[in-house]
């Protein structure tokens, strides 16, 4: 179940665009999880573009997703179902360090 914004929140709620509110809706503040119900994610961000009104977001994968600590921009809201559950948790210590390495081995040479 969501839990209700404070009234910051739901002032910045409001000043959004109709369809990120929408999404905010759908979603809302706290912890998602996969459309497939694996993994907590954590939404750090919201973008409308400006052509196609198209909205994705920007999440952050949690402890028990199968990128713990990357994030991950330009994903659908569609991918993701309301959680509230807010259980969301960053990753371990051994989950950030391997996140860290695997993302210094994918800036190697020719990635960069």
């Amino acid at each position: 179940m969501k839990r209700r914004p404070s009234p910051e929140e739901a002032a910045w709620i409001e000043s959004r665009p109709p369809k990120v509110r929408s999404v905010i809706e759908k979603l809302g503040l706290s912890c998602v999880r996969g459309a497939d119900g694996r993994g907590h994610y954590d939404i750090t961000a919201f973008s409308e573009d400006a052509d196609t009104g198209e909205v994705t977001l920007k999440v952050v994968h949690g402890s028990d997703s199968f990128l713990p600590g990357f994030d991950v921009f330009g994903m659908l809201p569609d991918d993701f179902v309301e959680c509230g559950c807010e259980n969301w948790e960053p990753p371990t210590e051994s989950q950030r360090k391997f996140a860290e390495a695997r993302a210094r081995a994918s800036k190697g040479p020719g990635n960069q």
